[in-house]
């Protein structure tokens, strides 16, 4: 059986405790207390205890999601940071998200000077350069793109693969420089070759023309060089793989031009392991194509880290879509601008997740019916970026233009170097809450009217002039306020006496709480 506490939980739980609250202890306290000052006073006292409970199981929540959120980034950041191969995240406005160790290294930087800025500012010299235009393509496509290409400002041949979204890009890359370097200098020789690629960490090959493999560097799999050597595809992989290996190795034969590839291959234990690697054709001393060089690296390791990452948001979205419908969070970057939004925020407002991604939070549907409301949310934006949890009450707009009360915070989160990263902004529903304290709010203006009612109801001689004297002061405060008088004298003496005016509402002393209550409803309900 499943004792998480859950959001949705912790609210069942919060309704409960708080109808019987109010139900129990309103009737207890009519029933014991009879003064109708002092009646007040203990209910103002039992509305702030119900309001610092229910702020605490507010606060004990979002606490405990933005512990959850930790562990998630904690996650994230560990898998980036054991990958071989370097890794940024850039957001649509082309600035850096996130920089892993070994793309800080390649670019001889450190990840915290980057994160935030724009990757064109950083680096200009890569403008119009071939990886520069295949970022913005990926973009506007919003397809992969593998692009593998030399980088005159580092004298440097790079491999990138490039995962666009509607956020921005992910971008895993590999210096591939040396695998370049052994793949000329494996046409010109096969000595040379051989020289080359017996030091190399990566899996090397050399297949003649019936596809029998000659010469094996570091084989994967399981296997061995006595398992490959005079042996072709056939002799030991599935046939499904095996022909679509051969598929690939004939068209190199056939065309004299390279193939570049990604693969995946079982193992002999029975693990998928994933390859990509270059097919060249091997040219001998009269120009012919006698067999082909195959170049080819392990990435098990960074598709594991690739889906990881998919799995890591897949359980971010879930934790913040699992909130419950009175509970709205989101993330921003540090300019304030939505990368992610829960769907009980969206619902609420009738919304989908496009209409506010890649948008300044402010400028979005929950904020703009007001220049005030917005205004507001943007200063506790740039409070937040500058290290501060802003918290306050505000109005937002919600389906059919409506207005509801919620509670902000907005919540700066740092990395593992101290810097903001993002700003997570969480909303809890406090509509009802409001509502409710607005009605059993005394303001200071009532305060001193009803003490001017009390002095002057004490200087006056006539019980008549008292009535109409308060009546008087209270409709000042709110006119066409509905009135019961109470008196222990029968109704006939008030009617011979016109102490009251005609037709107000009458009550005769003693009278009984129920009674009363009774009575109250009726004069309401005309």
């Amino acid at each position: 059986m499943n004792n998480k506490l859950t959001p949705f939980k912790i609210v069942l739980l919060y309704t409960i405790l708080g109808g019987l609250w109010i139900l129990f202890s309103d009737t207890a306290l009519m029933a014991i207390v009879r003064d109708p000052e002092a009646f007040t006073r203990i209910a103002i006292i039992k509305g702030w205890v119900y309001v610092i409970v229910t702020a605490y199981l507010l606060y004990w929540l979002i606490r405990r999601f933005a512990y959850e959120r930790k562990k998630i980034e904690e996650e994230f950041v560990n898998v980036f940071e054991r990958i071989t191969d370097g890794f940024v995240a850039l957001d649509n406005n082309w600035r850096y998200t996130y920089v892993n160790k070994k793309a800080a290294e390649m670019f001889s930087r450190k990840p915290e000077n980057l994160i935030g800025r724009h990757i064109w500012t950083e680096f200009p010299e890569g403008i119009d350069q071939p990886f520069y235009k295949a970022y913005y393509r990926a973009m506007e496509e919003q397809k992969f793109i593998q692009i593998e290409e030399y980088y005159p400002p580092y004298d440097r041949w790079f491999e990138n693969r490039i995962y666009p979204s509607k956020e921005g890009l992910s971008i895993f890359f590999q210096d591939v420089t040396e695998r370049k370097k052994t793949e000329l200098a494996l046409r010109e020789t096969e000595e040379r070759f051989r020289a080359i690629a017996s030091n190399t960490p990566d899996h090397v090959l050399m297949q003649d023309s019936g596809l029998r493999y000659q010469f094996v560097v570091n084989p994967q799999l399981g296997l061995t060089e006595r398992d490959m050597i005079g042996k072709t595809d056939h002799d030991f992989l599935s046939k499904d793989e095996a022909d679509r290996l051969t598929k690939v190795k004939r068209q190199v034969l056939e065309t004299g031009k390279p193939v570049y590839f990604e693969t995946s291959l079982m193992s002999m234990s029975g693990e998928l392991e994933y390859f990509d690697g270059t097919y060249v054709p091997r040219v001998d001393s009269e120009g012919r194509i006698s067999g082909l060089i195959g170049y080819f690296r392990n990435i098990t390791g960074r598709k594991r880290a690739e889906e990881a990452l998919r799995e890591s948001e897949e359980r971010l979205h879930l934790v913040i879509d699992g909130l419950g419908p009175h509970m709205f969070v989101g993330l921003l970057d540090t300019e304030g601008v939505i990368l992610a939004a829960n769907r009980p925020a969206l619902e609420a407002a009738g919304l989908r997740l496009e209409d506010v991604l890649g948008k300044p939070v402010h400028e979005t549907y929950w904020f703009t019916y007001s220049d005030d409301v917005s205004q507001r949310f943007r200063a506790a934006v740039q409070r937040s970026t500058r290290g501060e949890t802003v918290r306050y009450d505000e109005q937002i707009r919600v389906a059919e233009g409506q207005l509801i009360w919620v509670a902000f915070t907005v919540q700066p989160v740092r990395d593992g170097s101290g810097n903001i990263a993002f700003l997570v902004p969480s909303a809890v529903v406090i509509h009802e809450r409001k509502l409710a304290e607005e009605e059993l709010h005394i303001t200071n203006k009532e305060l001193l009217a009803i003490n001017r009612i009390i002095t002057t109801t004490t200087t006056t001689t006539g019980v008549k002039d008292i009535l109409e004297s308060i009546l008087d002061e209270i409709r000042k405060i709110s006119p066409g306020i509905k009135t019961l008088y109470t008196s222990g004298y029968t109704m006939g003496t008030i009617d011979r006496q016109e102490l009251i005016e005609e037709g107000m509402n009458f009550i005769q002393k003693p009278v009984l709480p129920k009674d009363l209550l009774n009575k109250v409803r009726e004069i309401l309900d005309k």
